[in-house]
């Protein structure tokens, strides 16, 4: 995920009691105060919550084209799917 610094890459990860996706929170990369704002930036994956699919797994080739860094699918329902200049993950 290109995290900048060696502190604030805790998150967690948990299982949506309703719906069954994942969620991964995860952390802004920084040593301190998000000095390059990755958490306000809806162009990076730093500082989110991310609602993943892990049930309905895409190909590999399906992978590779959405440039994606894991084996999941993105619900069609997330805020952002079809925004293509923001993550779709978030």
């Amino acid at each position: 995920m290109g995290l900048p610094y060696r502190g604030d890459h805790a998150g967690q990860i948990l299982f949506g009691p309703a719906d069954g996706y994942l969620y991964l929170m995860m952390g802004d990369g920084s040593h301190r105060d998000d000095p390059y704002n990755f958490a306000q930036n809806k162009k990076s994956l730093l500082g989110k919550i991310m609602r993943l699919d892990i049930d309905n797994i895409p190909s590999a080739v399906e992978i590779s084209e959405k440039g994606q860094w894991g084996n999941y699918a993105i619900p069609s329902d997330n805020p952002y799917i079809d925004i293509k200049e923001l993550e779709p993950e978030i």
